[in-house]
């Protein structure tokens, strides 16, 4: 959706508090062992940068399907995730089985511009436009429908089908997560 960069920013904290809370319960969910303040000059080399550093624990046993709950061990639901968030600059990194530093370091790390395209130029970029068709019925309501809720504190909404197209980009997120699964 457009937004300005600080909307964007307390929209990312509250959807993430909402999603954490909402999934916990039950065994499973998110737990947070760490929160506290940093500064450093990995998350964006060459740079200090000050922020907000977390570790969580994801246990998403019960949120998986069926049939990967019966192959994999119950270790294998198990996620760590720390998190050194300056915004508008993150770094994540995710591990699960207790992943190697050597596989950790295997990962390649790109920052992309908007103003300097050149990365998108050398790939086939992917836009994802929201259907309806890709999202399941039971996880939407009036209130997280895009297509149909409208602010009436911020008098934006509801998305517009050509909103790709027409609308001016302050900011682009992009996140890869590379996936490591050992053979059984």
């Amino acid at each position: 959706m457009p937004f300005e960069l600080d909307e964007y920013y307390r929209g990312q904290l509250y959807a993430v508090s909402e999603t954490s809370k909402n999934e916990t319960g039950g065994g499973d969910g998110v737990e947070v062992l760490e929160d506290d303040d940093f500064t450093s000059t990995t998350v964006r080399p060459g740079h200090s940068l000050k922020g907000v550093y977390t570790h969580k624990i994801y246990r998403t046993k019960s949120k998986s399907p069926w049939v990967l709950r019966k192959l994999f061990p119950d270790t294998a639901f198990v996620l760590h995730e720390e998190c050194w968030n300056a915004f508008p600059y993150c770094k994540t990194i995710i591990k699960a089985l207790d992943l190697s530093p050597t596989l950790l370091k295997k990962r390649e790390v790109v920052v992309i511009d908007i103003y300097d395209d050149s990365f998108l130029k050398r790939t086939r970029p992917f836009f994802f436009a929201f259907s309806r068709a890709l999202i399941l019925h039971q996880d939407i309501t009036p209130e997280t429908d895009v297509h149909e809720y409208e602010s009436k504190k911020t008098g934006r909404g509801k998305l517009l089908k050509d909103w790709v197209q027409n609308s001016k980009p302050v900011m682009c997120c992009y996140k890869v997560r590379p996936s490591h699964l050992d053979p059984l």
